[in-house]
């Protein structure tokens, strides 16, 4: 697959939200919504992660792709 996974930005926005140390849970209910509209407008039935692209982050831990 070339360039960004669609609605790859939304779902890592998403994630992003919900691991954050200062949790806002309307601010990702808000992610989540923007999250929803990009599956139902572009189709999408489902999400992986592509295990075999699987990077160290700085802190010695992999981060997941959405491929």
């Amino acid at each position: 697959m070339t360039g960004a996974p669609p609605c790859g930005a939304e779902a890592l926005a998403l994630l992003n939200c919900v691991a954050e140390k200062g949790y806002d849970e309307s601010r990702c209910v808000t992610l989540l919504s923007v999250l929803r509209s990009c599956v139902e407008r572009k189709n999408i039935k489902n999400f992986a992660i592509d295990n075999e692209k699987r990077e160290n982050s700085s802190d010695g831990q992999a981060p997941g792709q959405i491929k």
